[in-house]
């Protein structure tokens, strides 16, 4: 099995400790004269781009594409001179998770973040987790959390089977027969859903274990502190039946705009009980 396991950020490998807020709201204050900006939309596993758009469109600003990018220099501008005074810290099981990952054949490891890249890695070099990252999917992959989900599988695809290479063989986007998002909101398991990906929440961010069970993932732990657990129920998952080349299945489509769904993706799980739960 190749299992590729996309890590969301804020809340999944770092506990914010406000570098980020303070970043926005620096600078919608020095741009636009708007206080309180990071309070005004609920930013919650929206990417970066979403949430600046919908901060100008909450102030009855229009969100042209100048007022976006002054926004996200000024942004990254900030986050980098806040982020090693307010690093946060990491959650149960970061990096213990990584570091047995790591070093399993069995899985790969990737980044599935609404954050932009140059602010993603900066939060992450203070507590020298890029290591494990070597690519990913990044704000500026969309404004649609399932747009920069799926841009995380193509790019680490082609990533990891370009290294295997040319053990690999095949398709690059059939490398992995598991696509697992791991991540703290609902957003993030409705992004796993929408492509045909499985999802396993984790309740180390503002959302408890049993909100995100309401959501139907196909995983839900506490927090990632028990490893040997949690690596060997995303082992357990079955492949995707489009992984396999023999069964000529296509390839997980993109999510359709209008009702959020993979337009190959699976029938929606059943909903799982509380604590560790595994379906799909």
């Amino acid at each position: 099995m190749r299992a590729l396991l996309l890590f969301d950020l804020d809340g999944t490998l770092v506990q914010s400790n406000g570098a980020g807020t303070i970043a926005i709201d620096r600078t919608f204050s020095e741009l636009f004269g708007i206080t309180g900006a990071a309070h005004r939309v609920d930013w919650r596993g929206k990417p970066d781009t979403r949430i600046f758009r919908e901060i100008l469109e909450a102030c009855g600003l229009e969100p042209t594409p100048d007022r976006l990018a002054a926004a996200r220099q000024s942004y990254l501008h900030h986050l980098k001179q806040l982020v090693g005074d307010h690093p946060g810290s990491l959650p149960p099981g970061i990096p213990a998770v990584l570091e047995a990952a790591a070093v399993d054949p069995r899985f790969r490891l990737a980044l599935g973040t609404g954050n932009l890249e140059e602010g993603c890695r900066a939060k992450l070099a203070v507590h020298d987790l890029n290591r494990f990252f070597p690519v990913g999917g990044f704000a500026e992959d969309g404004e649609d959390r399932r747009e920069l989900i799926r841009a995380a599988w193509i790019r680490s695809a082609r990533y990891y089977w370009h290294q295997d290479s040319p053990r690999a063989g095949g398709e690059a986007l059939r490398f992995f027969d598991r696509v697992i998002v791991i991540g703290d909101t609902p957003l993030d398991i409705d992004a796993a859903a929408a492509n045909g990906f499985y999802s396993l929440a984790v309740a180390t961010g503002n959302h408890t274990l049993a909100q995100l069970v309401a959501c139907r993932p196909t995983l839900a732990f506490p927090d990632l502190a028990d490893v040997h657990s949690v690596l060997q129920a995303v082992a357990a998952l079955p492949a995707h039946p489009w992984a396999d080349p023999t069964r000529a299945q296509p390839l997980p489509a993109p999510a359709d705009p209008a009702t959020g769904l993979g337009l190959s993706s699976p029938t929606p799980p059943a909903t799982p009980s509380a604590g560790h739960t595994h379906s799909q």
